[in-house]
């Protein structure tokens, strides 16, 4: 039985959390529903902008479930970054750093356009920055471009976002960048005010000279 996407949305129901978005994504998932999918690439483009951000969150929902059912969108999410939507961008950002072990091509090349969606985006958009840098890191071919990256990033985090952004690095970092990722740590450590988020600084800065 065909899917009714745009009459599962929580829009449509005129709900404003997001459990129907949850239940169709997985709903979508659950049978690998391609058809279903690429309706809700084409109604990111829908001009009610609730439509737009359900299916954004259906979407990227879908790719928790399954990475591979929205990879072949990839450039479509790259696309969204530049909207002056703030949850559309952020939600792009996510359904990247869910694929990026997908299509790390197509992210690599397209790193600038991400670099720039966190630099506008909300808290939520430069989680996921740091995902996707850490995730390209991965590979030998990119980590020299994205952990210098990585590494400013996580000095140019706010105190509540370095532990974390620090942390996730830690499984890429290797070689130089352990020195330099150390220096940071150290100079951002002394200005740090929260005893949770330095504790954890401190365990990584441990880790980093042995």
């Amino acid at each position: 039985m065909k899917i009714d996407v745009i009459n599962s949305l929580a829009s449509s129901f005129n709900r404003h959390d997001e459990f129907p978005n949850q239940q169709l994504a997985q709903k979508i998932a659950s049978t690998n529903d391609t058809s279903a999918i690429k309706e809700l690439v084409s109604l990111l483009q829908n001009s009610k902008q609730a439509v737009q951000n359900d299916c954004t969150k259906v979407l990227y929902e879908i790719g928790y479930f399954n990475p591979k059912l929205i990879a072949p969108y990839s450039n479509e999410f790259i696309a969204l970054l530049k909207s002056k939507n703030n949850r559309i961008v952020w939600g792009a950002m996510t359904a990247l750093s869910v694929i990026a072990s997908e299509k790390p091509d197509v992210i690599f090349k397209n790193l600038s356009a991400v670099m720039q969606g966190a630099d506008v985006g909300s808290v939520i958009a430069k989680d996921h920055a740091a995902k996707i840098l850490t995730s390209l890191s991965q590979h030998k071919k990119y980590k020299n471009v994205t952990l210098p990256i990585l590494i400013d990033f996580i000095n140019s985090a706010p105190e509540n976002q370095l532990p974390t952004y620090a942390e996730n690095a830690m499984s890429v970092i290797e070689g130089e960048y352990k020195i330099v990722l150390l220096q940071v740590l150290e100079s951002r450590i002394d200005k740090m005010q929260t005893p949770t988020k330095i504790v954890r600084v401190e365990k990584l800065i441990k880790k980093l000279k042995k």
